[in-house]
């Protein structure tokens, strides 16, 4: 894009004027700019090359300050990690980290996952968990029945569902045999 006066490349003013509620775009060159007094020259106005100095001296502190604040200098006991640790290498050292760390880790996961302030787990379970939790479920309804069956005194149907408990509960625990 050219300057609307000299025709110059490298236009670095863009001055929209509104006059009687027309809108008017002029683009300006440097020059054009300076010659039209669109420019101001920073050492001009003494106080803004002041602000310049100390505006990011005091943001620097301030944010300095407010990192203390939000990241108290947490220590897990276990394996020595500080909640610093755990933002410069992206992760936790152990699992005992999440307790020590869950103040934090909260509002870290609600930002991330965008829960409304309840974590929840939003991802994908593995098989091996879903097996586990289909395993477990299998083994509390089989307790449940197995203790029906003794009280109304059931005592062949009670057998079965201890057998099948059993079979379950092995450590390889792959299922059960009906008969």
């Amino acid at each position: 894009m050219g300057c609307d006066v000299c025709g110059v490349d490298g236009v670095s003013v863009h001055l929209i004027e509104v006059i009687d509620g027309k809108k008017r775009e002029v683009h300006l060159c440097g020059a054009c700019a300076d010659q039209r007094g669109l420019i101001i020259d920073p050492s001009a106005l003494g106080v803004a090359t002041k602000l310049e100095e100390i505006l990011p001296a005091a943001v620097s502190d301030l944010l300095n300050t407010i990192k203390k604040v939000a990241t108290p200098d947490l220590l897990c006991e276990s394996c020595g990690h500080t909640f610093a640790d755990f933002q410069q290498q992206n992760r936790l050292g152990c699992p005992e980290d999440y307790q020590v760390f869950k103040s934090i880790l909260v509002g870290l996961i609600d930002k991330i996952q965008k829960t409304g302030g309840t974590p929840k787990h939003v991802g994908r379970v593995s098989e091996r968990a879903l097996a586990r939790r289909s395993r477990q479920r299998r083994i509390d309804t089989l307790r449940t029945d197995l203790a029906a069956a003794i009280a109304e005194e059931r005592f062949e149907r009670a057998a079965e569902l201890r057998d099948q408990l059993e079979c379950l509960q092995k450590p390889d625990g792959q299922g059960y045999e009906t008969r």
